[in-house]
């Protein structure tokens, strides 16, 4: 029961604290709502513009070279810009850096396969976040479909066994690639929930070091109550309030800005949940560094602008070079936190959903380890 009191207690104090709880909650509400509104062209597609397609034809028999013949005609690069790749990883990479949206495989047996007669297949990799200009790479592939037992067979061909491709012979997949275009309301209302979680880390970092301010740290260790019961009762305390932040948040930006949260509301609560624990774990891993309050909670304002930055708070990171890409994506954990909602929202990878949650875990343990061996050296 003292971990549950000492939790109702952290609770309530953190709720009364008005000024915390306004920055914490009123400033990514209003931020939302001014970036969401000013930004909000930025986020319109103006122009399609051309379709940049990855292309690997690894058939260089007559099958193979009427395809090529026909993607690189006059009236189709009109609409798409091809990049031709010497593997499919190599356009996979395109993809994820967003300077393709798909890949279009011609398979080595193409045209043997086509002349025994058998089924022969056309891949398309498509991202996910290009269901637009998806289409449009679809509807290219199926123009030549359409016209391949006529045309291609006719004029080019002249082949008696010639097989003609149908649409089922199109195995179309798809690839996720880091970002998404949705409006600006919805795009802020992500990035600011992140923001405001990550500020959780003062929350930690003041749970273990307000005995201190307060000066009740004596009295605490000499009553009955155990430490590992203070410490985890004011862990529960911390995170119920932060839970309880992201829940009016999330409520007030999908009912009052109409921003979209999609249909995966289970997934992206329990990716608040587990970003909540890791936010917790930093703050009180960086007080056990440097047992200082203040030095902490002005370490912990810094780097949470920082990591908002660098993961694309303020604005996205499409402007960012390849390598600021890189390294956001390898240091920062909004962006992490920020892929598995947005991934949640635009029904992106599954598997990339599943490695961020990992590493937030992953950092969550690594944090709670480093505080228990720097807790323990404090007390020896």
């Amino acid at each position: 029961m003292n971990i549950f009191n000492i939790a109702y207690y952290s609770l309530i104090r953190n709720l009364r604290d008005r000024k915390t709880l306004s920055l914490m909650m009123l400033l990514p509400l209003l931020s939302t709502l001014i970036l969401g509104s000013a930004l909000s062209s930025s986020f319109i597609v103006s122009s399609i513009g051309k379709t940049t397609i990855c292309y690997l034809n690894q058939d260089k028999g007559w099958a193979g070279e009427a395809f090529h013949q026909f993607i690189n005609s006059e009236d189709t690069k009109s609409i798409i810009e091809l990049k031709e790749i010497s593997s499919y990883d190599e356009g996979v990479s395109l993809i994820r850096e967003r300077k393709a949206s798909a890949i279009v495989i011609i398979e080595s047996n193409f045209s043997q396969e086509l002349g025994l007669g058998k089924e022969a297949n056309i891949r398309i990799y498509n991202s996910q976040y290009s269901n637009y200009r998806s289409s449009i790479i679809n509807n290219l592939v199926e123009s030549f479909i359409n016209m391949s037992s006529s045309r291609i067979a006719i004029e080019e061909i002249g082949r008696k066994n010639f097989v003609p491709i149908y649409s089922d012979n199109i195995e179309e997949i798809s690839i996720s690639s880091t970002g998404n275009l949705p409006r600006a309301i919805d795009y802020y209302a992500v990035t600011m929930l992140v923001m405001s979680i990550m500020y959780g880390t003062i929350y930690g970092a003041y749970a273990i070091g307000e005995d201190e301010i307060l000066k009740t740290e004596i009295r605490l260790k000499s009553s009955p109550i155990k430490n590992y019961q203070i410490f985890l009762g004011k862990l529960l305390g911390t995170i119920v309030t932060l839970i309880l932040q992201v829940l009016i948040m999330i409520g007030f930006t999908k009912f009052v800005y109409k921003s979209n949260w999609g249909d995966n509301m289970p997934i992206i609560l329990f990716t608040c949940f587990s970003a909540i624990v890791m936010v917790v774990g930093i703050g009180i891993m960086t007080h056990s560094i440097f047992r200082d309050s203040n030095k902490a909670s002005s370490i912990l304002n810094l780097a949470v602008a920082l990591f908002t930055y660098l993961g694309g708070g303020y604005f996205p990171i499409d402007g960012f070079t390849p390598k600021m890409k890189l390294i956001s994506s390898y240091i920062s954990p909004n962006y992490m936190i920020q892929n598995i909602i947005f991934n949640s929202i635009y029904g992106g990878s599954n598997k990339e959903i599943q490695n961020y949650l990992i590493a937030i875990w992953s950092i969550t343990i690594l944090t709670f380890i480093i505080s228990s061996l720097l807790g323990r050296r404090n007390v020896a």
